[in-house]
């Protein structure tokens, strides 16, 4: 009887030991669990923090850093001047350049060339609007004429830059060679044809007409056709400087015509 209630007490002590030990152990396990819980969601926490502060630096660099290092400039006054060049040009990215439309100007010109040939030397006059007096060029048929003189160029065709003076003026605004002064330059150059062309504006753009004609002979020796988008003749901007001289030379021309010199020889 007594060794009966004696291992009955000691199997109920072990008993309750093993139930204190698998609860302690569930204890320990459950606490381990919520640790890693809170770690999980503090690391979460941390790694939210430090995706937002990438985010805002980023957002920081595009927006300030970067136009000052590539735009030259604070980042308030380049986004400035970028918006108002997209408002003037309707936020549309050109596709195509004036050079575009000169090249094919240019293809239009070879396809019924006559008589120029490498042998032959070619000026490049400004394009005039057909509607004014001839007696002035704009931005635009001045950047025709320096187009069409790179594409002549290309093609193998001489072509002689009168603009250019016998020597280079070394001043403290530059290292000038070209003049628009008839007084300095040449008056005697081995011009043989001469590239010209008139301006129509239109609607959608500016209609183009372009000719090669005999310096001598004025005859026509080649003729071309185009059209420039307004979007691509508008996206040429003025300078400061060719404004201020436009405006003068338009106070000139009120008072007398601009003399001219002849450039060709004999």
């Amino acid at each position: 009887m007594k060794f009966k209630l004696f291992t009955f007490c000691i199997g109920f002590v072990l008993s309750s030991s093993f139930s204190t030990v698998s609860w302690a152990g569930k204890a320990d396990s459950d606490n381990r669990s919520r640790a890693n819980n809170v770690a999980s969601t503090q690391m979460g926490d941390q790694a939210e923090r430090s995706y937002s502060s990438y985010a805002s630096t980023g957002s920081k660099y595009n927006n300030e850093y970067q136009p000052m290092l590539f735009g030259g400039g604070s980042s308030q006054n380049r986004g400035g001047e970028l918006q108002k060049e997209d408002e003037k040009h309707n936020g549309k990215p050109l596709s195509k350049t004036i050079n575009y439309y000169v090249r094919g100007l240019m293809q239009d010109l070879v396809g019924n060339l006559q008589y120029v040939n490498a042998s032959t030397p070619v000026a490049v006059a400004s394009f005039l609007l057909l509607d004014s007096d001839y007696s002035e060029a704009s931005l635009l048929g001045n950047q025709i004429s320096e187009s069409l003189m790179h594409e002549i160029h290309k093609f193998g065709i001489p072509v002689i830059d009168y603009k250019t003076t016998d020597k280079i003026r070394v001043t403290e605004q530059g290292d000038l060679a070209f003049s628009r002064d008839y007084k300095v330059l040449s008056n005697d150059l081995p011009i043989r044809y001469i590239v010209v062309g008139t301006l129509v504006k239109h609607q959608g753009g500016y209609l183009v007409n372009a000719r090669i004609v005999g310096a001598k002979s004025k005859a026509v020796v080649a003729s071309a056709q185009s059209f420039i988008p307004a979007e691509v003749s508008g996206a040429i901007m003025a300078s400061k400087q060719g404004s201020m001289r436009q405006r003068k030379s338009e106070v000139k021309m009120r008072s007398r015509k601009t003399k001219g010199v002849s450039l060709i020889q004999g």
